[in-house]
């Protein structure tokens, strides 16, 4: 399960870093305020993975489905 996660955030994180810090990334002003929103951007879809497989295993068990 968390595997998922993390390759669903490594994918995300990365377009978002592309789209979002393209312009700091072409003028080379890499900061603390840089890694953290590169940070923000791989964290966010991990957790948000992560806690999408976790409520659907939840509700699959509470359903009874699968067993």
């Amino acid at each position: 399960m968390l595997l998922a996660s993390v390759r669903t955030s490594i994918v995300v994180g990365t377009i978002l870093t592309l789209i979002n810090q393209w312009g700091i990334w072409r003028t080379h002003t890499l900061g603390l305020q840089f890694v953290a929103r590169v940070g923000f951007n791989y964290l966010v879809p991990f957790l948000v993975a992560a806690y999408s497989q976790a409520a659907l295993t939840r509700d699959l068990v509470a359903e009874g489905v699968g067993s």
